[in-house]
């Protein structure tokens, strides 16, 4: 009986071991993802910038092309106010969690805009979606409070934590 006990034990231990190592990797994977899409919207490479966003919400967006229009639109009303993203950067991303066949991670983001008011420091997140166990992501920006987002799309996993969204004027 005690053989069983200390053989079931080193199973599970194996099984926990194996999964933090994919976790490990998923995170390194969804970051450099993240650093991807952030690396589009410093470039203003809006297709780029569609292709990454979960599907779900570009069919709430109305399909592909009307996504693609509120994003252009978007931008270049920010350039007229004279406002432009300089820098972003992706933090270290939370526990992937599986839910209903999708993997989701929060990864904190960093972002820096240049605006008349001076330089904008926005700390924000995004949401990675996996269908397929962290083989491709697509992403929902947090620009959406926490009960927002979770109303719009209630197949993000309650034990998510959000980081807090900060947006700061800064000295240079």
């Amino acid at each position: 009986m005690l053989r069983a006990f200390g053989f079931v034990m080193l199973c599970l231990t194996l099984v926990a071991s194996a999964t933090r190592a994919d976790d490990a990797a998923i995170k390194r994977v969804v970051k450099a993802k993240v650093e991807e899409l952030q690396a589009a919207t410093v470039k203003g490479d809006h297709a780029a910038v569609i292709a990454s966003t979960y599907p779900k919400l570009i069919e709430q967006m109305g399909g592909r092309d009307k996504a693609l229009a509120t994003v252009k639109a978007g931008a270049e009303s920010f350039k007229q106010k004279g406002i432009e993203f300089k820098a972003a950067r992706a933090g270290e991303p939370a526990d992937p969690v599986k839910k209903g066949g999708e993997l989701f991670v929060v990864v904190p983001t960093t972002t820096e805009i240049a605006s008349p008011q001076g330089k904008i420091v926005s700390k924000g997140f995004v949401v990675g979606v996996s269908p397929d166990d962290g083989k491709s992501w697509t992403f929902l920006h947090g620009s959406l409070d926490a009960e927002k987002l979770r109303k719009s799309f209630p197949q993000i996993p309650e034990s998510l934590v959000f980081p807090k969204r900060e947006l700061k004027v800064v000295d240079d």
